[in-house]
């Protein structure tokens, strides 16, 4: 049985606690997308979910995914790299730094430990580039989604920044790069990324990015600029 076997099975147990959780805090708020509390423009706080707060997001996830046929399948697609994430981010090698955080999940200022995230974001192998975020349905059209992109990027800066200043300025990033879905690329381009040239995406990108409809965006990153 891998570790990621145990951490379905785990959170499959948390997911039924966390939906009989979440209705009875949607059911005594009177219903309606504004019952979760969201105002616009709230500030958010990113950090590291506890496990329960895990099985919370995975919650939203599912249930998301069965009440809207829009809705992107976090649940179907990304469940699985996600808890591989929150197991790599908690694992701490004696005599060894602890790894860099590369999952995050976004929460109302203010929100005790076990609230349910708004959203979530993983980073990708290099704590830079962002491999999938996601914003709860209900917590959509309020600036949260915009909220965590921009904290994505600014981390990403902030990564690449120390690399430079570590003397491995040829390892820092110069462009943020990301793989948008159609419905998303006018939610990218208002934060001012714009396509890439064809001829700077590999082969292999380019024809993965033709069968799954995304398109290659690039934004450039200030730090190199100051």
């Amino acid at each position: 049985r891998t570790a990621a076997d145990g951490l379905r099975a785990a959170a499959e147990a948390l997911l039924d606690a966390a939906d009989a959780r979440a209705e009875g805090r949607d059911a005594s708020r009177g219903g309606g997308a504004v019952r979760f509390g969201v105002p616009e423009g709230a500030a958010l706080v990113a950090r590291r979910m506890t496990a329960a707060e895990m099985g919370q997001a995975f919650a939203w996830m599912r249930r998301d995914q069965h009440s809207s046929a829009t809705c992107v399948r976090f649940w179907d697609k990304a469940a699985e790299s996600i808890m591989g994430l929150f197991e790599a981010d908690g694992s701490v090698t004696p005599g060894e730094p602890p790894p860099t955080q590369r999952l995050f999940g976004y929460f109302e200022r203010g929100a005790g430990k076990g609230a349910a995230p708004l959203g979530f974001a993983a980073c990708k192998d290099d704590g830079v580039s962002v491999d999938v975020m996601g914003v709860r349905l209900a917590a959509r059209g309020r600036g949260v989604g915009r909220a965590i992109a921009e904290h994505l990027i600014e981390l990403a800066n902030a990564r690449a920044k120390r690399l430079a200043d570590q003397g491995r300025r040829e390892d820092a990033p110069r462009r943020y790069v990301l793989d948008s879905i159609p419905a998303a690329l006018p939610f990218w381009r208002a934060l001012g990324f714009t396509a890439m040239a064809e001829e700077e995406v590999d082969v292999e990108d380019r024809v993965m990015g033709k069968l799954s409809g995304d398109t290659r965006l690039c934004k450039d990153m200030l730090w190199w600029q100051e």
